[in-house]
């Protein structure tokens, strides 16, 4: 019945659980779909930086033979990068539930 809703699913992981994909990081890219300013200030080394804004118009950037981690101020902004990823033909994309301000 709700067969299309599978080809949109994917995983989620805790930014803490990041290590073990930077272990392996063939195969895999890492975006920081912040804006400019946040990405700036808070860089995380291996991430590339599209904000969301601008996402639909770089997909060229990415691979769809890559597992694409996304990084988001929260988890709103990263279910929404998730699902434009999945809706346009990528198949393995995880999102990072961000890291929490201490």
């Amino acid at each position: 019945m709700f067969s299309w809703f599978k080809q949109f699913k994917y995983k989620r992981i805790e930014y803490a659980d990041l290590e073990q994909y930077f272990a392996q990081k063939e195969n895999k890219t890492f975006i920081d779909i912040r804006s400019k300013h946040t990405f700036k200030q808070e860089r995380l080394k291996g991430f590339k930086s599209i904000p969301l804004d601008k996402l639909s118009k770089r997909l060229q950037e990415l691979s769809k033979d890559h597992v694409i981690l996304v990084l988001g101020d929260n988890q709103n902004p990263g279910e929404v990068a998730c699902r434009l990823l999945k809706r346009k033909g990528y198949p393995h994309v995880i999102n990072v539930l961000h890291k929490e301000k201490e």
